[in-house]
């Protein structure tokens, strides 16, 4: 948990020199990171607000991205920034508009569109991906992703460095701060985007008018790029510590640039079998790790792995079974 200290030291660089009450300070959640986030938030009686609209069941419900207003010198908003800061479990941003005008602006990347008309949905709650890839958006794209927003903020280095990435005057400016007891210490600050233009029309004059874009946000080629690349070195990263904690002997024994490097592998050859979701590519790279990298030449695993007529999930389903029987057979048992 974030010292108290530093925990109030990042409050007040939030605030800055502003008069409380003409910047709101927001956090944006992941409840699927932290189980009990929505109890934490009913507690802490913080003004907050579900991301994703319309009626959810329970489990929905508690995995779903939370808008949480902070207060001023609050006490259940320090506890709450202690809580999560460090642990990729949300992101903050700094904006004069209120609560439910920044939510209705949030929900827009909850319905976006990949280069190919997909519809997709952006985890930009997650710390690791609106840095990837706003550096490398248009003026206009960057005036539609800001909208109200002043200033994003994130995590670096478990916490110990944040991230500023502030939209001003048609300029993406960015800045590394190391966070202590003893305050928030400015390390490096560079423009690093929105001098280029076309893309998408659209963004901050529409929340100024009150007017909405007429489409949904498309991400171009390079965004979708840098967006997809990041998501599989964090899906990588992820895999990674769960191989380290289910096959500890295997991963000192190998070393860990070597599982990573089987992770990758086992990763891009269960893609051509289609299965691209996490519970099939987990369940493929133990299959990797118990079997051997060429398992899938095996009668019993490639008779159900080649078959295009089955979704990856009935296919991870008829080998589990297959695989148990096998680890048996081979333990003598």
């Amino acid at each position: 948990m974030l010292e108290r200290k530093a925990a109030e030291a990042l409050l007040r660089s939030w605030w800055g020199g502003s008069e409380p009450g003409s910047l709101g300070v927001y956090a944006v959640l992941d409840g699927a990171r932290d189980g009990e986030l929505q109890d934490v938030l009913r507690r802490s009686r913080l003004d907050h607000t579900c991301l994703i609209p319309g009626p959810l069941e329970p489990r929905l419900q508690r995995a779903a991205p939370y808008l949480v207003s902070l207060g001023y010198r609050s006490e259940p908003s320090l506890e709450l920034v202690r809580r999560v800061w460090g642990r990729g479990r949300g992101i903050f941003l700094i904006s004069p508009a209120v609560l439910p005008q920044v939510a209705r602006h949030l929900q827009r990347f909850l319905d976006a569109e990949d280069p190919g008309g997909g519809r997709i949905l952006i985890r930009f709650y997650d710390p690791a991906v609106l840095p990837t890839f706003l550096p490398l958006a248009t003026r206009e794209e960057l005036d539609f992703l800001f909208g109200p927003i002043q200033r994003f903020e994130f995590e670096v280095e478990a916490g110990r460095r944040l991230l500023r990435l502030a939209w001003k005057e048609e300029r993406l400016e960015e800045g590394l701060a190391e966070l202590s007891a003893d305050g928030v210490r400015t390390l490096a600050s560079s423009v690093v985007g929105g001098l280029r233009r076309g893309g998408w029309p659209g963004g901050r004059q529409s929340f100024r008018t009150g007017r909405q874009p007429d489409a949904r946000f498309r991400l171009r080629q390079p965004l979708w790029d840098a967006l997809r690349g990041e998501a599989r070195r964090l899906f990588v990263s992820r895999a990674l510590l769960i191989v380290q904690r289910c096959w500890p002997h295997t991963t000192r024994r190998r070393g860990l640039e070597t599982m990573r490097f089987v992770v990758e592998r086992a990763l891009a050859k269960a893609a051509t079998y289609g299965l691209r979701g996490r519970r099939e590519a987990l369940h493929f790279i133990n299959w990797v790790l118990t079997f051997g990298e060429e398992f899938d030449q095996e009668p019993w695993s490639s008779s159900i792995l080649l078959r295009e007529d089955l979704p990856p999930s009935v296919k991870v389903d008829l080998l589990l079974p297959k695989a148990r029987r096998v680890l048996a057979r081979e333990m003598g048992r």
